[in-house]
């Protein structure tokens, strides 16, 4: 499916596959998540082993992702939305739903 629904802050939020434009823009922020991933990085400033860098990029990426069925929400809301317990769910449904990783077992994809 090209949607996924998460509930987030109690409100349903859907996830749109990231068309191959959006990937190429966010491709800087994909290289921070990844980086993050590297057990040979020493991060500073982490908080929770995420780097503000990490936090940031998720919420980017998200806030793309959220775009077509929530036109003008800002990254700023995303970043409000998410949660030490949400944040890597949200980047696994993203990846999945565009196809960059398998899909969040269990998950039901949203209606489109």
């Amino acid at each position: 499916s090209e949607f996924v629904t998460l509930v987030l802050g109690g409100a349903d939020w859907c996830f749109r596959a990231l068309d191959l434009d959006q990937i190429e823009q966010l491709a800087p922020s994909f290289d921070a998540i990844n980086a993050e991933a590297d057990p040979t990085r020493v991060g500073k400033g982490a908080a929770f082993g995420m780097s503000p860098e990490f936090i940031a990029a998720v919420a980017e990426i998200a806030a793309a992702s959220l775009q077509h069925r929530h036109p003008g929400v800002s990254v700023g809301q995303v970043r409000e939305l998410l949660t030490l317990a949400t944040i890597q769910r949200v980047m696994e449904a993203v990846r999945g739903v565009s196809g960059l990783q398998a899909c969040i077992p269990g998950e039901a994809p949203a209606a489109q």
